[in-house]
């Protein structure tokens, strides 16, 4: 859409130019009098500040994606590592608490002989 949008605007910019020139009433001669190499300049230059800027904001806009993806997937990642940390916690608490358990029993087994 953006191309579209550019391009149409180009061809209304030269289009107008043009037609401003040529329908002026200028004579032939003072049609050739025109410096168009500075004339066709200054429009390549707009337009190349155009597809500029066109370029710049694109990137922006990708950017700016980017940085809302990689602060999701930080937010996913940090949830995702909580969770584990929490499920190896109990397991090894759990696990403690059965060696504990089994050493107590241990102990009251061989203290009874």
């Amino acid at each position: 859409m953006a191309h579209s949008v550019l391009s149409t605007l180009a061809g209304i910019v030269a289009g107008g130019s043009v037609a401003i020139v040529t329908q002026a009433g200028m004579p032939a001669q003072d049609l050739v009098s025109i410096p168009w190499d500075k004339f066709l300049g200054v429009g390549s230059g707009g337009l190349a500040f155009g597809v500029a800027w066109y370029f710049l904001k694109r990137e922006e806009a990708m950017r700016a994606a980017h940085e809302r993806v990689v602060s999701q997937h930080l937010d996913a990642a940090s949830k995702i590592s909580g969770t584990f940390s929490q499920t190896v916690d109990r397991i090894l608490a759990e696990n403690r608490a059965e060696y504990q358990q089994r050493e107590q029993r241990l102990i009251e087994i061989l203290s009874k002989r």
